[in-house]
C-alpha cells in the first residue's frame, strides 16, 4: 500500500523547467501561442519566465518559445528574455540556442532595450 503512497508522492511537484517534462511544456506552449485564449496564454508564459528564464532560452525547444515571446510577448516578457541575456551575454553569443533568441531580440525588443543589449556586446 505505501508503494502507491511513493508513486503518488514522486507526481505531486509541478513540472519546473529543471525536469524532463521540460520538452513537453515547451510544445504546450508553442502550440498556445496561437490560441485565442491571450491571459491563459500570457500567464502561461509568465509562469514559465518565473521558473527558469534562461533555461527557455538555452533548450533545445524552448528557445524558439523564448523567440516567440521576443516576438510578440507583453513588453515585461520581453524585459525577462533580456535580462537573462544579459546574464551572461558574451557567453550567450556562442550558445547556439541562446544566440538565435539573442538575434531576435536585438531586431525585435523596444529599441532602449535593443540597444542596451547592442552596447553591452560591444562594451566587452
Amino acid at each position: 500500500m505505501h508503494g502507491g503512497d511513493d508513486a503518488g508522492n514522486s507526481t505531486t511537484a509541478p513540472p519546473t523547467l529543471a525536469t524532463d517534462s521540460l520538452d513537453g511544456l515547451v510544445v504546450r506552449l508553442s502550440q498556445s501561442l496561437e490560441s485565442a485564449d491571450t491571459a491563459a496564454v500570457s500567464a502561461a508564459i509568465d509562469q514559465v519566465l518565473a521558473d527558469d528564464d534562461l533555461a527557455l532560452c538555452r533548450h533545445k525547444f524552448g528557445h524558439q518559445v523564448a523567440i516567440a515571446i521576443v516576438s510578440s510577448g507583453t513588453c515585461d516578457q520581453q524585459l525577462c528574455i533580456v535580462r537573462a541575456l544579459r546574464a551572461e551575454l558574451q557567453r550567450f553569443t556562442r550558445h547556439r540556442f541562446v544566440s538565435q533568441v539573442l538575434e531576435h531580440a536585438l531586431l525585435q525588443v523596444d529599441p532602449a532595450h535593443a540597444r542596451a543589449l547592442a552596447k553591452a556586446l560591444v562594451g566587452h
